[in-house]
């Protein structure tokens, strides 16, 4: 009767590169490749590793990483480039969750208002002076048409700023525009 072959003994710490892996938390094909680049010990026989040298050698490689990836002193450049970095983040996360609204709606929302607001306080002259005067409305008509008009001329030179604005240009787009030319509204 033949007798099985004798296996060389194995430390209680050789495994096969795919329990290796498991352990290290990385893919099989990952763990060959750090091996080959001589960041990790290699295999003490075909396609087994030592796990007490493997594993010490891995915490070191993330350690190096975390300390690459991390922030640096503050103020250092390595610090403002992470402070910067989580700011963008923050941002594209506001905006996916709704938080913040591009400024080209909020700027598109405020001239339709201000179109709306505009053709509505001019409208109005007509309407008033047919139920203030229903013998002579041209007379009420024109007396509210221009004083209707005379609080567009005030809100289109107005440039004074409320207090949260005052970081902003002066001439950022402070006066009343007809939308078409970009010239001021008329009066």
């Amino acid at each position: 009767m033949k007798r099985p072959k004798k296996r060389a003994p194995q430390s209680d710490t050789t495994v096969a590169v795919g329990v290796a892996a498991k352990v290290l938390g990385v893919t099989p094909r990952t763990l060959q490749r750090l091996v080959a680049s001589g960041v990790l010990p290699g295999p003490v026989k075909h396609g087994c590793y030592d796990l007490a040298a493997l594993v010490p050698a891995f915490v070191e490689l993330r350690v190096e990483q975390a300390q690459d990836e991390a922030p640096g002193p503050p103020g250092s450049p390595r610090d403002r480039w992470w402070t910067a970095r989580a700011a963008v983040m923050e941002l594209d996360l506001a905006e996916r969750q709704q938080r913040l609204v591009p400024a080209a709606h909020v700027t598109r929302a405020l001239e339709f208002l201000a179109t709306t607001f505009r053709a509505r306080l001019l409208a109005l002259p007509r309407k008033l002076a047919v139920q203030l005067s229903p013998e002579d409305p041209h007379a009420i008509e024109a007396a509210i048409e221009a004083e209707a008009r005379a609080i567009l001329v005030e809100l289109a030179e107005d440039r004074t700023l409320p207090d949260w604005l005052d970081d902003e240009p002066a001439s950022a787009g402070n006066g009343a525009h007809d939308g078409a030319d970009g010239a001021p509204a008329a009066a």
